[in-house]
């Protein structure tokens, strides 16, 4: 009976291991991840990140390739920093992701945020705006001035529907394992050590 137990627990032990374990030929290739990004995109609705106050509406997303270009409400500012007890906001266009930058991921299904983190500072706030109190006190109090680009390494992106994040969240890893093993090769096709 000891024997038959023994045997049952090794046969079971080897089936799991070889039933969950992934065969690298069934993974999904960098473009059939990011059409299935593409496809349930609508259900990534709003963003922020660590710095930011409230969280973004997104407007509209548009994924190329390597690319995701996050459209949010220019009149809604993503950053307020208090100058002499005045603030002043910054507000953007849009924000751009490089995928290829992607280093890994962190999702969270108790807020349904997905945070990827970027090598680079490739999250990168396009067109922004700064509203900033005039030093002058007189009408209008504050005026605006384009300011360069605000580049973070970080990113938040909120998914409207549990079972959607949950997939979302996997093919956001994916592409941070399939961005990684493409910097290892290049760095290895370019003949550097490090």
């Amino acid at each position: 009976m000891k024997i038959f137990k023994l045997t049952l627990l090794v046969f079971l032990i080897a089936f799991t291991t070889t039933t969950y374990a992934q065969d690298a030929s069934n993974d999904a290739t960098w473009e059939e991840t990011i059409n299935f990004i593409t496809k349930y995109k609508e259900y990534i609705v709003e963003t922020n990140h660590r710095t930011i106050n409230s969280h973004l509406e997104i407007k509209n997303i548009d994924i190329v390739d390597t690319s995701i270009k996050i459209h949010i409400d220019l009149n809604k500012d993503f950053y307020i920093k208090k100058i002499n007890h005045y603030p002043n906001r910054l507000f953007a266009d849009f924000i751009m992701l490089n995928l290829k930058n992607i280093n890994s991921t962190h999702y969270s299904s108790s807020y349904g945020g997905i945070q990827l983190y970027l090598k680079n500072n490739a999250v990168n706030f396009k067109n922004v705006i700064e509203s900033y109190r005039n030093k002058n006190n007189s009408k209008p109090y504050y005026s605006e001035r384009k300011i360069k680009d605000i580049t973070y390494d970080d990113i938040i992106l909120y998914v409207d529907d549990e079972d959607v994040s949950d997939r979302l969240a996997k093919a956001f890893e994916h592409l941070a394992y399939l961005a990684t093993n493409k910097r290892e090769e290049e760095r290895k096709a370019s003949g550097d050590k490090f």
